[in-house]
């Protein structure tokens, strides 16, 4: 019986798509998958420079060094870690954003300036309940200020998640 005779034909088995060359093992690493490559879930692929063979390629660009503004999340994040940094005791790491990450983003560099402002206050504030009290005070003045300033630096990192701009009250405004 032939094809054309038979009124129920089986219908084609589905064919799994093509792979391509870029996602096997054995490709070369000079070869870079392209955007029509990829399936819609994937990342695109990281700028990446010819090594030796054999080797890994190098990435040319990381998180703080990649060239564009930052993604909405991303700033709110590292606005949030600004801001939390006093909770840890890293005083240099607000600085470390805004030197990194405050010329790509205007949020990002606002709130690492008034994270910065507010760990200087902070500090001198902590020194001076410290001479306090040693002069008789007891300890209750330090536990007072590493309390506000905690409480402070987790509601601030609460509202730089949120897309808040944050002002700490009291604190020195070094850097606009």
């Amino acid at each position: 019986m032939s094809r054309a005779d038979n009124p129920d034909p089986e219908p084609p088995e589905p064919q799994s798509p093509p792979t391509s060359p870029a996602f096997t093992p054995e490709a070369p690493l000079a070869h870079r998958p392209l955007r029509r490559d990829l399936t819609p879930g994937d990342p695109p692929p990281r700028p990446t420079r010819a090594t030796t063979p054999g080797q890994p390629p190098v990435l040319e660009n990381y998180f703080a060094l990649d060239e564009g503004p930052l993604r909405p999340r991303e700033e709110r994040v590292y606005a949030a870690l600004a801001h939390l940094s006093q909770i840890a005791g890293i005083v240099v790491a607000p600085m470390l954003l805004l030197a990194t990450l405050g010329p790509r983003s205007r949020y990002v560099d606002s709130h690492a300036k008034e994270a910065f402002n507010h760990q200087l206050t902070m500090v001198i504030a902590f020194v001076v309940a410290v001479v306090v009290a040693l002069r008789g005070a007891g300890p209750s003045v330090l536990g007072a200020v590493a309390a506000y300033g905690a409480i402070l630096a987790g509601w601030a990192a609460l509202r730089s998640m949120q897309g808040a701009y944050v002002r700490y009250p009291l604190a020195l405004r070094v850097l606009r």
